[in-house]
């Protein structure tokens, strides 16, 4: 081989050599600026629920004893709480079992409060701009001519039976049922669902409720009508008169009792 030829031999192989690594090199700087990379999905919410210790992850072997408070929502999921006021903890103003509305920032993903998420059974985290106790507002049922409960029978039932309760037995042993997550069969007595729940530009809304009896006989005895907070998407047919089953968890005391259904 010429030197000539020897030559442009070797500036074809050096110039394919070159070609090849600034084509793959700046193929790399593209794919790691396009790389998708994990970020919070946010949006804002309003949650009605109940606060409790957060259930864990991770169920198998020794578990630790500390109560991390979260919120179960009406969807029976469980939710991480960041900016709780400790302070209304220790006062007692707040508590495990309040129920409470809940208005902040939803993060479903694991990226607000990873150690949180990966320890307990979170379906997300809440950033809490607002938090009202509303225990005593909802336990109490609108109804009118309704007094406390604490004449009526407040039984003892123990165990609970594997059964379908009647008003009457969730009445009478509403204590014993407190926190317990039970089917309720009935007839509805009455309703404030859709619009009458929310009408508009009232500027506020109810919470949406169906109230369960034995029966529709005027002189029964109303006070046995169990209430049941229902959800706002909840689409069911609940007209009065319809014999319906529901299950959710009761709260009751030997003051009140009504029903949070669960979905």
């Amino acid at each position: 081989m010429t030197l000539r030829g020897f030559l442009i031999f070797f500036f074809i192989i050096l110039a394919l050599f070159f070609g090849t690594y600034f084509f793959f090199s700046g193929d790399t700087e593209s794919d790691s600026f396009n790389a998708p990379k994990e970020s919070p999905i946010l949006k804002q919410v309003s949650i009605l629920g109940k606060l409790t210790c957060l259930p864990h992850r991770d169920n198998t072997g020794p578990q630790t004893e500390e109560c991390a408070i979260g919120v179960e929502g009406e969807d029976g999921l469980f939710y991480g709480l960041l900016g709780l006021n400790q302070t209304d903890l220790i006062a007692g103003t707040l508590s495990t079992d309040s129920f409470v509305n809940i208005s902040g920032i939803m993060d479903s993903t694991s990226v607000t409060a990873p150690a949180l998420w990966n320890k307990y059974d979170v379906s997300g985290t809440i950033i809490i701009s607002d938090i009202e106790d509303v225990s005593s507002a909802t336990a109490e049922p609108d109804k009118p001519g309704e007094g406390a409960l604490s004449s009526y029978p407040d039984l003892s039932l123990d165990p609970i039976p594997a059964v379908i309760f009647t008003p009457k037995m969730i009445l009478e042993h509403r204590s014993a049922l407190n926190g317990r997550t039970i089917p309720l069969r009935g007839v509805v007595t009455s309703n404030l669902l859709g619009d009458d729940a929310c009408p508009p530009d009232a500027g506020a809304c109810a919470k949406p409720r169906i109230f369960i009896g034995e029966s529709l006989d005027e002189d029964r005895d109303k006070s046995y009508d169990i209430m049941v907070l229902l959800s706002e998407g909840d689409i069911t047919d609940y007209s009065i008169g319809s014999l319906v089953t529901v299950t959710g968890t009761v709260f009751g005391s030997s003051e009140s009792v009504y029903l949070l259904k669960t979905y």
